[in-house]
């Protein structure tokens, strides 16, 4: 009797709605995450191409 009412069309619905919304919330906080952590890295990026470039420029200039 009691897998019977477990296994309802709407019972499944609502569990299967349930873990969906639970899934979307963690696919959105883990895609935050992951923006965050790619600005970090470009923005690393840019200091040390700067810090690379910028020396390597003035040494062509002064040529």
């Amino acid at each position: 009797m009691k897998l019977e009412s477990l296994l309802t069309k709407d019972n499944l619905a609502a569990r299967f709605a349930e873990q969906d919304a639970r899934v979307d919330t963690r696919f959105a906080h883990m895609e935050a995450k992951m923006d965050s952590n790619h600005r970090v890295f470009l923005w690393t990026q840019a200091i040390v191409v700067a810090a690379v470039l910028i020396p390597y420029f003035e040494r062509l200039m002064a040529l």
